[in-house]
């Protein structure tokens, strides 16, 4: 496929725009395929694509950790037809498509891109940690592991209240805004990666976000409904901002 060709027809796609993967998202993806979160063999790192699917000697298939396709909301998989003869089955079923090269494989089991939870764990070590949330029982609408101080309680015996999705209103490059009801405080899960520069608001209030299930993003809200807005604002940009205002006025002051 084209690189570009996704996007131009408003298709997310993992390996658009950024030639190399930020941290979190190459290792969530490398767990999938290699059963850890580092290669052990050539190419030695994530290149931003899932190139084969043949696991490590004496490793799992992709297929048994699945769970963490469901999590990042990946509902459709096209991939050429001689890798889909080599893959193993993870539960995905054919779909219709035009073409002979390509095959296109839906996922019945897809979770919600943006939802509620109302209890939480802190979250051990990366491999043990995608160990644990790439288990086919792994339910992240019940609790979800998040790191630093999540705010909420961890799940108990006598908390039955399952989290519930939330609706994503509006969706772009650099805004994404959530509406979410809570029946009490919980965090609000959008499973778009977790990034330094994204800014969140809850109603128009600031809002911290945690790293959620390693690779999502994570805010805190009171019961109620809500509008969470995630806002890509990076620092970098304001920076870069405020040094060309100040060599501009340099320029004019020159020219003077």
């Amino acid at each position: 496929l084209a690189l570009k060709l996704a996007t131009r027809y408003r298709v997310r796609t993992i390996d658009d725009y950024e030639p190399l993967a930020p941290r979190r998202q190459a290792e969530y993806l490398t767990f999938f395929t290699e059963g850890a979160s580092v290669y052990e063999r050539l190419p030695w790192l994530f290149a931003g694509t899932m190139g084969a699917l043949e696991p490590p000697p004496g490793v799992a298939p992709p297929a048994t950790r699945r769970r963490l396709l469901d999590l990042a909301a990946v509902r459709f998989v096209m991939m050429p037809a001689a890798l889909t003869a080599r893959r193993t089955d993870g539960g995905f079923e054919p779909r219709p498509f035009v073409g002979d090269d390509l095959v296109l494989l839906e996922n019945p089991h897809v979770l919600p891109r943006a939802f509620v939870t109302y209890h939480t764990r802190p979250a051990p070590p990366v491999d043990a940690l995608l160990a644990a949330i790439s288990a086919d029982d792994f339910d992240p609408l019940a609790a979800s592991y998040v790191e630093g101080d999540g705010g909420l309680t961890p799940p108990s015996a006598d908390a039955t209240i399952r989290g519930t999705p939330a609706r994503i209103v509006v969706d772009e490059e650099r805004v994404v805004e959530v509406d979410a009801t809570l029946a009490q405080p919980g965090l609000v899960v959008l499973a778009d990666a977790f990034y330094p520069g994204w800014q969140a608001t809850v109603d128009g209030t600031p809002a911290a976000i945690v790293p959620t299930n390693h690779l999502f993003r994570g805010v805190r809200a009171p019961a109620g409904t809500h509008r969470i807005r995630f806002a890509y604002r990076p620092w970098s940009v304001l920076a870069g901002a405020a040094a060309s205002a100040v060599g501009w006025m340099v320029i004019a002051a020159l020219a003077l």
